[in-house]
């Protein structure tokens, strides 16, 4: 019996690196009332409820990567990009790997005319999804939109 496929697969774990943040997550663990306000709030549509939920969970817990993300993303939906450049950033600092996250941080960084750092994300996404992915499709139709209107 060959070796060579069992040693390939120990090898491409070894460089995959360490697990997200999320990946150690107790998901049975209940989810805090603020962030299923906001939630509810944001699938409404009312990003400034969701904001006032946000907010204060977020002063009370600076290194929830989804609700940071979260926050984030309801600035970017009120068009205060850069209150949502700021949070979207620190959700990726914690957790880099998140697609949507990284993808509505491009798009804060299309809103600012910020092309070059919209595009960085999309090499970030693109790196991040092998064989393709809808946050990537979508970013690169942002980015193409974008630069065909200016």
């Amino acid at each position: 019996m060959t070796r060579t496929p069992l040693v390939a697969l120990a090898l491409a774990i070894a460089l995959a690196g360490p697990l997200p943040a999320s990946a150690y997550k107790d998901d049975d663990a209940p989810k805090p009332q603020a962030l299923l306000d906001a939630e509810k709030a944001m699938k409404g549509h009312d990003y400034g409820l969701a904001i006032a939920k946000l907010q204060p969970f977020v002063a009370a817990n600076p290194k929830n990567v989804d609700a940071l993300a979260d926050l984030g993303k309801s600035y970017l939906e009120t068009k205060d990009a850069d209150a949502a450049i700021r949070y979207l950033a620190q959700a990726l600092e914690l957790e880099s790997s998140k697609l949507d996250t990284n993808l509505w941080l491009g798009e804060a960084y299309l809103a600012k005319g910020m092309l070059p750092q919209a595009e960085e994300r999309l090499k970030r996404i693109s790196r991040l999804c092998f064989f393709g992915c809808s946050e990537e499709h979508q970013l690169k139709a942002e980015i193409a939109t974008y630069k065909a209107a200016h």
